[in-house]
Formats: C-alpha cells, sequence, structure tokens
C-alpha cells in the first residue's frame, strides 16, 4: 500500500528556498541533483514510510537528504499519508529544532 506524501506550507517554502539557494551558489546542476534526491526519498517513502528513524516521542521521523539537509515528517497511519514538516540544516544547533 503507497502513503500520499502531503508537503506542510513550511516545508514546501524550506524545499524551494533551498532550490533557490543551491542554483544561485552552486549551479543549476547542484540544484538538480538535490531535487533528485528529496524526489528518491518521497518515492521511498511512500512504499516505506517507517524506514527512517524516530525523533523523540513525538512520532516524528528523520530522512538524511544530504550531510547537511535531513527532511523531517510524521507517518499518519490511519488516513495513510505522510506529513512532511519541515527541511533542516544539519550544521544548525539540535536544540533549535521545532519538535
Amino acid at each position: 500500500m503507497n502513503y500520499r506524501i502531503v508537503w506542510l506550507d513550511e516545508a514546501e517554502e524550506d524545499y524551494l528556498t533551498l532550490i533557490r539557494y543551491l542554483r544561485a551558489e552552486y549551479g543549476l546542476k547542484s540544484a538538480k541533483k538535490f531535487k533528485a534526491k528529496v524526489e528518491s526519498i518521497t518515492k521511498r517513502l511512500e512504499q516505506h514510510p517507517h524506514s527512517s528513524p524516530k525523533i523523540g516521542e513525538e512520532s516524528v521521523r528523520k530522512a538524511f537528504v544530504t550531510k547537511q539537509t535531513s527532511m523531517y515528517y510524521r507517518v499518519l497511519d490511519d488516513e495513510n499519508e505522510i506529513e512532511i514538516m519541515f527541511l533542516w540544516n544539519n550544521r544548525r544547533n539540535p536544540d533549535d529544532l521545532p519538535i
């Protein structure tokens, strides 16, 4: 059974900001590579939503996109949905995570 991916507004904004940044600083090729990694992860999550480790007690999970970026999501089993909550720069202080 496939789960449906739902991007929350914050996650979508984070994603678009990262794509624009990568394109401006490192070129189109780098932005496309990042986009492909995100697409690969979301396709994997559709099939295997519980494949990434849980973070804390809130059933939030963390998927690594790159060494610098992680994707935080929540699995809503009752609705067969995955909520992409936000993307996080791994170089930031983990104490600042909004979860």
